[in-house]
């Protein structure tokens, strides 16, 4: 198997000679992968705790850890949740 591109917005430091979908010719193609799923009939009672947890285990060695493993972290707020 070979990647071909990564979907981030900057290369991914594992994988240095891949291109992203950017620079691959497809700048206008972007995915959003990750996050935590709930059944739906929990979901509006779960999302606010599962908000809040996320917000508290965010630290500088998370997510130095999760860069270095390819992932672009990034924060929202409740409100951008999918309803």
């Amino acid at each position: 198997m070979r990647a071909i591109a990564v979907s981030s917005a900057r290369r991914v430091p594992s994988l240095p000679d891949v291109p992203t979908f950017a620079e691959a010719g497809f700048p206008g193609l972007k995915t959003h992968l990750g996050g935590i799923f709930f059944p739906f009939r929990d979901s509006f009672r779960c999302r606010p705790q599962a908000h809040e947890s996320g917000h508290r285990a965010r630290s500088a060695d998370l997510l130095e850890r999760l860069e270095a493993n390819g992932f672009d972290p990034v924060g929202g707020s409740l409100d951008q949740t999918p309803k």
